[in-house]
């Protein structure tokens, strides 16, 4: 049997919601970054560095509009692929 512990918002939570937008490529560049580390012996700094600043957007973006979260981790992103490919 299963419960679900119910909230006044449930997953329509606004913070909830907000952090599910950083959280993926959270958990993506966290695992990139240990895969790099554990099993090619190379130590990656902008995988990481990544995740931190993709945490920090996270924590940003709780006291702004769902369209803003979006657009500053969109940026995030962007700014991390332009890295990596230079």
């Amino acid at each position: 049997m299963i419960y679900y512990v119910r909230s006044a918002y449930g997953l329509n939570n606004p913070w909830f919601r907000r952090a599910k937008a950083s959280g993926g490529p959270v958990l993506f560049l966290v695992a990139q970054g240990w895969y790099l580390w554990t099993v090619l012996k190379v130590r990656p700094r902008l995988p990481l560095a990544g995740s931190a600043a993709l945490v920090l957007v996270g924590f940003a973006t709780l006291s702004v509009p769902p369209y803003v979260a979006l657009i500053l981790v969109a940026a995030t992103l962007t700014t991390l692929a332009i890295l990596d490919r230079g």
